[in-house]
């Protein structure tokens, strides 16, 4: 049939229905298994009420005559045959409803933004304006996916099933990697893992262990099962956006600068709880996650980085080695901490413990600054312990307790201060047994020296 016009359409057929259309809105039933649908429409079309087959394919094409959308919250649905939806001069939204167009295939093709809510095996999704998104939201597991835009938002999420489409690539920038949009990615009952995320701000939400490989500039993820872990491994740098990195209890490790320098910088929170771990490493620039306190939460916290590190923390034990000469390394911790190692190729080292309340600052391993490097202890709210052989490294050494301290050194030059910080110790007292020769800048105990 063609050069149907009218507000409304409903249509009910035995056999295949074919019309071109001028209408408001559209409804189609075919009752004959496999027989299929096709409507072409001058402009937008408001799907009311349902368009449906018995495993027959339904083909909608839109805007060829003028602008409009494909919307409303009639279902659309096949059965086990495809659906292809196009829209040359507007948007496709179809995401009233959950499963709201059920398939084996899904086609959309449009100028503007698509949203749709779908329950199919594959799915096929491309928005060509610029700055356009295209959002999914899948009821299942999904065998094929292809998402498309011109620099325009992506998101996908799954309420069931895993989002597990390796060589699945998601790219929101344009050709000569200039512009870059968002893309959001859940599986809130299974895990994900997907080819190169290339954005903005890439957004996770998983239940289980999921890991990525990107080129972003922000990053903010959550994964809610217990003990489920994280990985990211990134081209270059990126920042944790103010949503935050989060497991509840899993290891979160984040690499940064595989291919190009950058840093692991933001505002975010890193946060593993006091039961999980958290393993940084920036290849080829350095850390700098200290804009709040506590801003990394974990159990044990491994930092390997080429630059300086600048981290506020709240975590059990520490591991650090900052690679190239003079770059840093500053942690200031909000409770207690055990240094495994600290390590830098000649730059200074400042680990400040008991910011948040009573606490120890000890060591299972080395803090070494070489001989060239200073080292600064310090801890308001606690003491110091660091009694293997040369456990402490550096040029010059300056300590500030609370409580006692006692440490064993090889450094050129010791500053160290008891029972004054914090409340203040009446009965503190300063040891330290050097390797070699020592000069003395001040020593100063409450009780003794």
């Amino acid at each position: 049939v063609t050069g149907v016009q009218t507000c409304a359409l409903p249509i009910s057929a035995k056999n295949d229905v074919a019309v071109n259309t001028n209408v408001t809105s559209l409804a189609v039933n075919v009752t004959s298994a496999g027989n299929m649908i096709v409507i072409n429409e001058a402009n937008g079309v408001l799907i009311a009420s349902n368009i449906s087959t018995v495993n027959g394919p339904i083909s909608i094409t839109a805007g060829l005559a003028s602008s409009g959308d494909v919307t409303g919250s009639g279902r659309i649905s096949a059965g086990t045959a495809n659906v292809a939806i196009t829209n040359t001069k507007g948007g496709v939204s179809l995401s009233v409803a959950t499963g709201q167009i059920a398939a084996n295939n899904l086609t959309v093709t449009a100028q503007n933004s698509v949203a749709v809510s779908t329950n199919v095996t594959n799915v096929n999704v491309t928005a060509t304006a610029f700055g356009q998104s295209a959002t999914i939201q899948q009821t299942k597991q999904l065998t094929g996916l292809n998402v498309s835009t011109n620099v325009g938002d992506i998101t996908v999420n799954l309420a069931s099933g895993n989002l597990n489409l390796p060589g699945q690539a998601f790219s929101a920038n344009d050709a000569t990697y200039t512009n870059f949009a968002n893309v959001t990615l859940g599986a809130t009952a299974g895990f994900i893992n997907v080819g190169t995320v290339t954005a903005n701000v890439l957004n996770v939400t998983a239940q289980s262990t999921s890991n990525f490989t990107t080129n972003i500039a922000r990053f903010a993820a959550n994964i809610t099962g217990a003990g489920q872990n994280l990985s990211l491994t990134d081209y270059d740098g990126f920042s944790i956006a103010n949503a935050g990195v989060k497991t509840a209890g899993g290891t979160i490790r984040l690499n940064a600068g595989t291919t190009a320098a950058g840093d692991i910088t933001g505002a975010g929170a890193i946060n593993a709880t006091t039961s999980g771990n958290v393993a940084l490493n920036s290849a080829r620039g350095g850390i700098n996650l200290s804009s709040a306190p506590s801003q990394v939460t974990a159990d044990n916290l491994t930092i390997i980085a080429q630059n300086s590190v600048a981290m506020n923390t709240s975590v059990n034990t520490i591991d650090a080695n900052v690679t190239d000469a003079a770059a840093t390394l500053t942690v200031n911790e909000n409770t207690g901490l055990t240094v495994a190692n600290a390590l830098t190729t000649g730059g200074s080292i400042s680990i400040t413990s008991g910011l948040g309340g009573s606490s120890s600052l000890t060591a299972t391993g080395t803090i070494n600054a070489t001989l060239t490097g200073n080292v600064s202890l310090r801890n308001s709210n606690g003491g110091i312990s660091m009694t293997a052989v040369n456990q402490v490294v550096g040029n010059i050494l300056t300590i500030d307790a609370r409580d006692d301290v006692a440490v064993n050194t090889s450094i050129g030059t010791l500053d160290g201060k008891v029972g004054f910080a914090g409340t203040g110790n009446a009965s503190a007292s300063l040891t330290v047994n050097e390797a070699t020769g020592l000069g003395l800048a001040n020593e100063i105990g409450r009780a003794h020296v």
